[in-house]
């Protein structure tokens, strides 16, 4: 039997018999006298010697976490956790904002129709007490137009001061009226409409002959004779440009009857769809695949012309 010696002065490692264990034996390489330790077990082989050739690990600092300070360690842990959930936050935002705006659309779609239905009750409101409809305008003796319907329908609107305000023989523009001309009707705007169209309406009538608004001659109701389910009273308008108080409506000789046409037409804020006031006090929502020809006999009042709209409603 033998064991590994490590020569202390040459570093050479030899097998030496078993019985040179504990003794002075010279290195069979270097020739050193050297002293192989106690009993039958070798001498332990120098660190050194052990690691020669590797590369000692570096001691764990204290207070570290993956090479980091601690503190160092949570700030970027944090750091990165506000990422991810800033990341998902807007993923699904960005999915979930179709439905959103569709939720909006829909209530604001729903608040458009009760202005509608406010006005034509309003309309109700006035012929009960006067017999007839409100004219489309007044006019004064030498034929100029003064004020809108919408503004002989404020006192049916809760709108009793205001209308109280407003000198009814001078234009609507005049100097005293025109101090009101800020004044902002909510009922006769469209909650769709932009705001800086607050003071303009989105409800109109269509003027003209054979129309339930010929001008500045009232209608009765019995003089519809195509029916109050088949006759439309008032209509959307998208960026009319008409303030509420002026005398100024949608002229049936200048119209195409064509949805979401050119700014003299029946038009909406709503995709697909506009709505109507009948003169028998229903609110419909008329889809763009209505026909002009279709519209344009519901316009008038005894045209004979028994055709009914399509409803999305």
């Amino acid at each position: 039997m033998s064991f590994a010696f490590t020569c202390p002065h040459c570093n050479v490692v030899s097998n030496l018999p078993d019985d040179s264990s504990g003794r002075s034996v010279s290195c069979p390489s270097c020739g050193m006298l050297s002293s192989t330790g106690s009993g039958n077990q070798p001498p332990p082989i120098r660190p050194d010697v052990q690691n020669a050739g590797m590369s000692p690990a570096a001691p764990a600092k204290k207070g570290t976490i993956l090479g980091m300070p601690t503190a160092v360690f949570f700030i970027v842990l944090i750091v990165a956790i506000l990422f991810v959930v800033v990341a998902c936050g807007g993923i699904l935002a960005a999915l979930l904002l179709p439905a959103i705006q569709a939720v909006r659309e829909a209530a604001r779609a729903n608040t458009c129709k009760a202005n509608l239905r406010n006005v034509e009750l309003a309309m109700e409101m006035y012929q009960i007490e006067k017999g007839t409809y409100p004219p489309a305008y007044t006019i004064d003796a030498n034929g100029r137009r003064l004020h809108s319907w919408r503004t002989l329908l404020l006192p049916y609107l809760d709108e009793q001061s205001l209308y109280d305000q407003i000198r009814l023989d001078e234009p609507w523009d005049s100097p005293h009226n025109r101090l009101l001309g800020d004044t902002i009707v909510e009922t006769f705007r469209c909650p769709s409409a932009a705001d800086g169209e607050r003071t303009f309406t989105n409800y109109a009538v269509v003027v003209g002959p054979k129309t339930i608004f010929p001008g500045s001659t009232s209608t009765r109701p019995s003089q519809i004779k195509d029916g109050l389910s088949r006759t439309v009273m008032i209509v959307e308008v998208v960026d009319s440009g008409i303030h509420w108080m002026e005398p100024k409506d949608l002229d049936s000789r200048n119209m195409d009857f064509r949805l979401n046409g050119s700014a003299n037409e029946i038009s909406s804020h709503h995709p697909g769809r506009v709505h109507v006031a009948m003169a028998d006090g229903t609110i419909r929502s008329v889809p763009e695949s209505a026909s002009p020809s279709q519209l344009r006999a519901m316009s008038t009042i005894s045209g004979g012309e028994l055709t009914e709209l399509p409803w999305d409603d």
